[in-house]
């Protein structure tokens, strides 16, 4: 197709129908509008700036997580078992490191020494492991400002920073808000005597 074939169709598709007026009517006829170029886009017509919410569809829109960032939602009971699996595999393999009864906080990255050591373990589960192990409350508890961190051998490596001691006590007391929610919401209620 030529330019002045495009061009023709253009001006086709713009050109307002004819418009009959008769004598001693008051309508007067409409305005031409010009013919846009054949080079320039038409411009869209400037729309408000929405928000995120009304942009996306409601059905698309995220679920309300927990103030503390983490999800309600509780993980499927096979991702359960293969991170508890972990767990008891990493406190075999490491005991000075990895204490249940009394933790100690971990050295920072130590996920990296366990792939490093252990290749043949999945990340994902061993980071979820980790992950378990150190919002743990009796973990959070003991990182206090200034405690020593130790690698997978039990040795010393770096310290608690005041701000790292900070978070793990803002997350312990949500931790423990959490739990007296659940627990006010399980225990049933006293009945009301007449």
């Amino acid at each position: 197709m030529s330019k002045s074939q495009t061009l023709e169709r253009a001006q086709a598709r713009v050109a307002p129908p004819p418009v009959v007026v008769r004598k001693g009517s008051k309508i007067p006829p409409p305005k031409p509008k010009p013919n846009p170029v054949a080079s320039e886009p038409p411009v869209a017509p400037k729309q408000e700036a929405k928000s995120a919410a009304e942009t996306v569809p409601p059905k698309q829109q995220p679920k309300p997580v927990a103030e503390s960032g983490v999800s309600n939602k509780a993980p499927p009971p096979e991702v359960v078992e293969r991170r508890r699996e972990m767990l008891i595999r990493l406190c075999e393999l490491f005991p000075q490191c990895f204490r249940p009864t009394s933790p100690r906080p971990l050295k920072a990255g130590i996920h990296q020494d366990i792939a490093a050591l252990h290749p043949e373990f999945d990340a994902a589960v061993t980071s979820s492991a980790l992950r378990y192990f150190t919002r743990n409350g009796r973990y959070l508890a003991a990182m206090v400002a200034g405690a020593p961190r130790i690698d997978l051998h039990g040795e010393k490596d770096g310290a608690v920073t005041p701000g790292q001691a900070a978070s793990a006590a803002a997350c312990l007391v949500r931790k423990k808000a959490r739990a007296k929610q659940a627990a006010a919401r399980s225990s049933p209620t006293p009945a009301s005597r007449p």
